[in-house]
Protein backbone atom coordinates (compact mmCIF):
# COMPACT_ATOMS: atom_id res chain seq x y z
CA UNK A 1 0.00 0.00 0.00
CA UNK A 2 2.73 2.18 0.79
CA UNK A 3 4.44 1.31 -2.68
CA UNK A 4 1.02 2.77 -4.72
CA UNK A 5 1.11 6.10 -2.43
CA UNK A 6 4.13 6.99 -2.60
CA UNK A 7 4.00 6.55 -6.85
CA UNK A 8 1.00 8.97 -6.40
CA UNK A 9 3.04 11.51 -4.85
CA UNK A 10 5.80 11.29 -7.08
CA UNK A 11 3.04 11.01 -9.94
CA UNK A 12 1.29 14.47 -8.94
CA UNK A 13 4.75 16.24 -8.26
CA UNK A 14 5.44 15.67 -11.87
CA UNK A 15 2.43 16.76 -13.14
CA UNK A 16 2.69 19.94 -11.25
CA UNK A 17 6.51 20.58 -12.53
CA UNK A 18 5.16 20.15 -15.89
CA UNK A 19 2.51 22.62 -15.61
CA UNK A 20 4.98 24.82 -14.27
CA UNK A 21 7.46 24.24 -17.56
CA UNK A 22 4.86 25.10 -19.94
CA UNK A 23 3.21 27.67 -18.70
CA UNK A 24 5.50 30.68 -20.12
CA UNK A 25 5.22 28.94 -23.58
CA UNK A 26 1.62 29.03 -23.06
CA UNK A 27 1.73 32.87 -22.54
CA UNK A 28 4.36 33.06 -25.80
CA UNK A 29 1.80 31.25 -27.43
CA UNK A 30 -1.28 33.66 -25.94
CA UNK A 31 0.82 36.99 -27.02
CA UNK A 32 1.38 35.36 -30.12
CA UNK A 33 -2.43 35.02 -30.84
CA UNK A 34 -3.48 38.18 -29.37
CA UNK A 35 -1.20 40.40 -31.61
CA UNK A 36 -2.09 38.10 -34.97
CA UNK A 37 -5.39 39.63 -33.77
CA UNK A 38 -4.68 43.11 -33.14
CA UNK A 39 -3.19 42.85 -36.54
CA UNK A 40 -6.72 41.81 -37.75
CA UNK A 41 -8.12 44.13 -36.88
CA UNK A 42 -5.63 47.14 -37.87
CA UNK A 43 -5.46 45.60 -41.18
CA UNK A 44 -9.13 45.78 -41.47
CA UNK A 45 -10.54 48.89 -43.52
CA UNK A 46 -13.93 49.04 -42.40
CA UNK A 47 -12.66 49.56 -38.57
CA UNK A 48 -12.54 53.65 -38.29
CA UNK A 49 -9.29 54.96 -38.31
CA UNK A 50 -9.17 56.40 -34.64
CA UNK A 51 -9.58 52.88 -33.56
CA UNK A 52 -6.85 51.04 -35.50
CA UNK A 53 -4.61 54.00 -34.35
CA UNK A 54 -5.22 53.12 -31.10
CA UNK A 55 -4.38 49.45 -31.44
CA UNK A 56 -1.82 49.75 -33.03
CA UNK A 57 -0.88 51.67 -29.74
CA UNK A 58 -1.80 48.71 -27.84
CA UNK A 59 0.38 45.79 -29.71
CA UNK A 60 3.45 48.33 -28.76
CA UNK A 61 2.88 48.90 -25.50
CA UNK A 62 2.39 44.64 -24.86
CA UNK A 63 5.56 44.39 -26.93
CA UNK A 64 7.77 46.64 -25.01
CA UNK A 65 9.71 44.86 -23.30
CA UNK A 66 11.01 47.55 -21.04
CA UNK A 67 7.87 47.86 -19.29
CA UNK A 68 6.65 45.72 -16.64
CA UNK A 69 4.10 42.79 -18.37
CA UNK A 70 1.34 43.53 -15.55
CA UNK A 71 0.99 47.35 -16.64
CA UNK A 72 1.51 47.01 -19.83
CA UNK A 73 -1.54 44.63 -19.65
CA UNK A 74 -3.43 46.39 -17.59
CA UNK A 75 -2.53 49.48 -20.07
CA UNK A 76 -3.84 47.50 -22.76
CA UNK A 77 -7.24 46.62 -21.26
CA UNK A 78 -8.02 49.68 -20.46
CA UNK A 79 -7.38 51.35 -23.83
CA UNK A 80 -9.06 48.63 -25.80
CA UNK A 81 -12.15 49.06 -22.91
CA UNK A 82 -12.20 52.42 -24.01
CA UNK A 83 -12.22 51.81 -27.70
CA UNK A 84 -14.79 49.17 -27.27
CA UNK A 85 -17.30 52.03 -26.36
CA UNK A 86 -16.48 54.00 -29.51
CA UNK A 87 -20.42 53.90 -31.33
CA UNK A 88 -18.67 53.75 -34.84
CA UNK A 89 -17.02 50.21 -34.35
CA UNK A 90 -18.34 47.76 -36.16
CA UNK A 91 -19.89 45.16 -34.29
CA UNK A 92 -17.88 41.99 -35.12
CA UNK A 93 -14.92 44.23 -34.04
CA UNK A 94 -16.35 44.98 -30.94
CA UNK A 95 -16.50 41.36 -30.43
CA UNK A 96 -13.04 40.86 -31.21
CA UNK A 97 -11.45 43.74 -29.28
CA UNK A 98 -13.67 41.66 -25.77
CA UNK A 99 -12.37 38.59 -26.95
CA UNK A 100 -8.70 40.01 -26.71
CA UNK A 101 -9.70 41.97 -23.32
CA UNK A 102 -10.42 38.09 -22.48
CA UNK A 103 -7.33 36.91 -23.45
CA UNK A 104 -5.35 39.60 -21.67
CA UNK A 105 -6.80 39.12 -18.21
CA UNK A 106 -6.08 35.75 -18.10
CA UNK A 107 -2.82 35.64 -19.09
CA UNK A 108 -2.90 38.55 -16.27
CA UNK A 109 -4.32 35.68 -13.50
CA UNK A 110 -2.04 33.43 -14.76
CA UNK A 111 0.73 36.04 -13.78
CA UNK A 112 -0.55 36.86 -10.46
CA UNK A 113 -0.63 33.51 -9.22
CA UNK A 114 2.87 32.84 -10.37
CA UNK A 115 4.06 35.45 -8.08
Amino acid sequence: MQNTESKVIVWRSTMLNMRRDTTPKVEYMDMKIINGLLDEINTDRTVPKNIRTVIQQVKADLNNEKQDAAVSINSAVSLLDEVSNDPNIPIYTRTQIWNIVSMLEVINEKAKLER
